[in-house]
C-alpha cells in the first residue's frame, strides 16, 4: 500500500479504487479547485474531519459499506496483492 504524506509527517494509505474515472489524488484537486483551496489544505479538511467523526457517524459508514460488499465473496491471498503493489 502507498503511502502519502498529508501533514506533519502523518501518512495516509492511498486506497486503490476499482471502477472509478479519478484517481484520488485527481478527485482531492477537484475538490480543493472548488473549494478555492492547496490540494493540501483539502486533504488535510479531509483527514481533520474524518478524525473528528462520531462513533455514530462512523458505525453508520460502516453500515453503509457492510450492505455495498454484502453477498460478495472475497477470496485470494492478500498477501501477495500487497506484496505486488510494493514492487510498483
Amino acid at each position: 500500500m502507498a503511502l502519502s504524506t498529508i501533514a506533519e509527517g502523518a501518512a495516509m494509505p492511498d486506497l486503490p479504487m476499482r471502477g472509478k474515472k479519478k484517481t484520488p489524488q485527481e478527485e482531492r484537486r477537484a475538490r480543493a479547485k472548488v473549494h478555492g483551496r492547496p490540494v493540501q489544505s483539502e486533504a488535510k479538511k479531509v483527514a481533520r474531519r474524518t478524525a473528528e467523526a462520531g462513533v455514530a457517524e462512523i458505525a453508520a459508514m460502516f453500515d453503509k459499506w457492510d450492505r455495498r460488499l454484502s453477498g460478495r465473496r472475497i477470496t485470494g491471498n492478500s498477501d501477495e496483492l500487497i506484496r505486488q503493489d510494493r514492487v510498483r
